[in-house]
């Protein structure tokens, strides 16, 4: 009966795999933020809807820093719909600067950022994968005489990070990615929208009087940040760190080397992820405050998109040890073998971590956002999830879903073990 299970099981997953190829491009995109699906009207209904908007008098277009990122703008924002943006309609930007942008995106921003994501996911399943094994090492190691192995061995089986609570700290990490890059993706409707426009210049001409290089976003986002990225973060300082730290010292237990290995994340941002992710419902802006200012509009954050120079020391050194450590060096629980992985990470990394920088400002470089701080503010500032809603500008990671079918194999096998 248990062989019965969980040849079905298997059969499942399979037939889930070669429907969706873990190699091919998949979209990984939150329901609400659909990246092709927009409502749909009648002529009718939409003349009536747009006679009913009225623009208010006050709003203006802050061409600077249009000119800036290559668009022309317009002076005064129009009642239009914007192409790649259905949720912009006080709308900024000229159809010219539209079709700008998606050339941009198409050309540029876009490859850097999916590349970038892939990477990060790749060094994720590289280094949790190998959890297993990590356990086989501590077993060895339970009872050393050396004071430092023995307590690296202790220190990992407390962790008890078994293939569901692996699985389960993957997907987080996917889905916490997926909607850093629903803002990412909205990143050009931002600049044309005339509400967030209006927002960041209100605390430009008064705010920024004194501090020339802030972007204030709103308590509203910041909400929104937290609850679609602070478990990622906490299991990133709590887990990710700890782990990979103690699986570096059993491998040098058994390999010989002195390497050190840290995963170097200051004592204050590991404060401030713990702090949000226990205290966000009763003390919200209080403890998530210095946890949303890890955000940057226009580059990457290491607690938020994802740390690669980290990520990278502990994957160079499983590369340059498991055939000599490992039981198995091929056992990795979220990769089918090794095949490419290393090679793959080898060849990427100098080329991702080289420019961090998603979204430069071009020739005309009057306002240069990724050198601005991030500020959030209790009242007014901006949002981008608002601009960015029901984005075009299309964004794919490769192969995230098939973990849903991998994980359905892994919790039939523990059934059955069990």
């Amino acid at each position: 009966m248990k062989g019965s299970l969980l040849c079905l099981a298997i059969l499942i997953a399979v037939q889930t795999i070669s429907a969706k190829s873990p190699l091919s491009n998949q979209r990984i995109l939150p329901e609400s933020y659909p990246a092709t699906k927009t409502p749909t009207t009648s002529s009718k209904t939409t003349n009536q809807s747009t006679i009913s908007l009225a623009i208010d008098p006050n709003l203006t277009c802050n061409q600077e820093m249009m000119i800036s990122y290559g668009l022309g703008g317009n002076p005064k924002p129009l009642l239009q719909a914007h192409q790649y943006c259905p949720s912009v309609v006080q709308n900024c930007c000229t159809p010219d600067d539209e079709r700008s942008t998606m050339y941009m995106w198409t050309t540029d921003s876009k490859n850097k950022i999916e590349r970038y994501y892939e990477v990060y996911l790749y060094s994720l399943k590289y280094i949790l994968g190998y959890s297993e094994e990590g356990f086989l090492l501590a077993r060895d190691y339970e009872k050393s005489t050396k004071i430092e192995c023995k307590q690296a061995a202790a220190d990992y089986n407390t962790m008890n990070l078994n293939p569901k609570l692996t699985l389960e700290m993957y997907n987080t990490f996917v889905t916490s990615l997926a909607r850093m890059g629903d803002i990412r993706r909205g990143f050009y409707c931002t600049l044309c929208d005339a509400r967030t426009q209006n927002k960041l210049e209100d605390f430009w001409a008064s705010t920024n009087l004194f501090y020339q290089d802030r972007i204030y976003f709103s308590k509203e986002f910041c909400q929104k940040l937290v609850d679609h990225t602070i478990r990622a973060s906490y299991f990133t300082v709590n887990y990710l760190k700890r782990f990979s730290e103690t699986l570096a010292t059993l491998m040098n237990c058994k390999s010989g080397s002195t390497d050190k290995l840290v995963y170097d994340i200051p004592f204050w941002t590991r404060q401030q992820v713990k702090n949000c992710f226990f205290f966000k419902s009763k003390y919200f802006f209080f403890f998530c405050e210095n946890y949303c200012e890890k955000f940057h509009l226009t580059r990457a954050s290491d607690i938020l998109d994802g740390d690669l120079a980290n990520l990278k020391k502990f994957v160079d050194h499983i590369s340059k040890y498991r055939l000599d450590v490992f039981y198995n060096p091929s056992n990795n629980i979220l990769m089918d073998g090794m095949t490419f992985e290393e090679s793959y990470l080898k060849d990427m990394y100098p080329e991702v971590m080289s420019d961090t920088v998603f979204f430069r400002a071009g020739s005309e470089q009057q306002v240069m956002l990724d050198k601005f701080k991030t500020d959030v503010v209790y009242y007014g500032g901006m949002d981008p999830f608002e601009a960015a809603q029901g984005s075009k500008y299309e964004l794919v990671l490769a192969s995230a879903p098939v973990f849903k079918a991998f994980a359905a194999i892994i919790s039939v096998i523990l059934l059955w073990v069990a």
